[in-house]
């Protein structure tokens, strides 16, 4: 089995010695062991992610030294000539270029790497992730709390639409809760003032109900069709290390400045790489270039703003003033529509009738609406750069 097939054999044995001491002697003995190894069925897998590749890993370059095993002398390259590439020291790319394929992952080599050489890397490249379809915000109609009594009610001398009518308060006790009551009540024919011809009771007024309390707005929130939305990889990347032979371009009397290597056709390419980002390749590999992360290596921070609902406008509260002939509310003759969003007036018929008691009930919500806000693509996903690795490439049979 040669350097270029995987797995790769067990390495050899080796030999141990012994220092023993016997019953009959306390002279210690030097005692060769036999061959120590491990099992028959323990091999040496290489690591296709590491930086550097172990020796045994590599491709055997043939008997000869050559590219191509044997019949090339060590002068000839029948492969490809590739250069080395500008500020080896300096940019710390890797010396020997790799054969290294890309193309959409499902063209992806069935095969993996080709014969005589051996897996460097199995990268992605071109991280994949649009912005997130969020649903659409939205709220349902708001929900409040209606309760009290209008803060004044009067009694008008005079017919609604006379603003010059005097009055008399009509309101209930303290901390009044709307119960019945026959605070302020009117006998029939009473007159105002007192001794003139003008009845008192002719038309009811009201200030507005108290508005609503404790309203708010339920989100509601409307699903839809995101089409994907995951994270792929337009790319995949295969890096594979081939026989490298040195010496076997250009004058044999001048310095050697090129590599004999295996070469196949396009998509195919000959790079050097270098972990990290790095914008800028060294001269020659400029023909292309590819920064290439493992499959998870990314940071998906793409989501939806939270759904929310802004305070409810135009939500109301309406109640009812119930008008009795008697102090304990046993005979109602009359009922005004209250409303926390106005005062209300009403005429009373007949003019100058009695006035027992009143209450106010019914009350109810009239609910408004809410601005909804969020749902909202924010983030991005991004490869990780300590997860990179950049590959710069020749020309194809430059």
């Amino acid at each position: 089995m040669t350097r270029g097939e995987l797995p790769i054999a067990m390495r050899p044995c080796t030999m141990s010695l012994f220092l023993c001491v016997t019953t009959s002697s306390a002279t210690p003995l030097m005692i060769l062991g036999a061959c120590v190894g491990p099992p028959d069925d323990v091999f040496f897998t290489c690591n296709p992610d590491a930086t550097v590749v172990d020796p045994d890993c590599l491709p055997d370059a043939g008997p000869d030294g050559s590219a191509d095993g044997p019949g090339v002398g060590p002068q000839a390259c029948s492969a490809r000539c590739v250069p080395f590439p500008d500020d080896i020291a300096a940019g710390f790319w890797s010396q020997d270029p790799l054969l290294v394929w890309t193309g959409p992952p499902d063209e992806f080599p069935k095969d993996g790497c080709p014969a005589d050489t051996a897996l460097q890397f199995s990268r992605y490249a071109e991280l994949v992730a649009p912005p997130l379809v969020c649903p659409i915000c939205g709220c349902e109609k708001s929900v409040g709390e209606c309760s009290g009594v209008p803060e004044q009610i009067r009694i008008r001398a005079g017919m609604c639409d006379d603003p010059a009518a005097s009055s008399l308060p009509f309101d209930g006790p303290p901390l009044w809760d709307g119960s019945c009551t026959d605070m302020g009540a009117l006998s029939q024919g009473a007159k105002c003032p007192v001794g003139s011809s003008t009845f008192c009771a002719q038309c009811i007024e009201a200030s507005p109900l108290p508005p609503p309390t404790d309203e708010k707005c339920k989100v509601k929130i409307e699903p839809v069709p995101t089409f994907g939305g995951s994270v792929s990889w337009a790319k995949r990347v295969l890096a594979c290390r081939g026989p490298v032979l040195e010496g076997a371009c250009g004058d044999a009397n001048k310095e050697q400045k090129e590599l004999c290597v295996k070469d196949l056709p396009l998509p195919w390419q000959q790079c050097i790489w270098r972990a990290g980002v790095h914008e800028e390749c060294p001269a020659p590999y400029t023909a292309a270039q590819y920064f290439t992360y493992t499959e998870t290596g990314y940071t998906d921070a793409r989501q939806c703003s939270e759904c929310e609902c802004g305070p409810p406008e135009g939500g109301a509260c309406i109640g009812t003033l119930r008008l009795y002939d008697d102090g304990v509310c046993g005979s109602q003759f009359n009922e005004v529509s209250l409303y926390s969003l106005k005062e209300q007036y009403t005429n009373i018929f007949p003019p100058g009738r009695a006035i027992g008691g009143k209450a106010v009930t019914d009350h109810q919500y009239i609910p408004g609406t809410c601005v909804p806000s969020g749902g909202e693509a924010t983030g991005e996903a991004l490869p990780k750069v300590d997860d990179a690795v950049t590959f710069c490439c020749l020309h194809a049979f430059e």
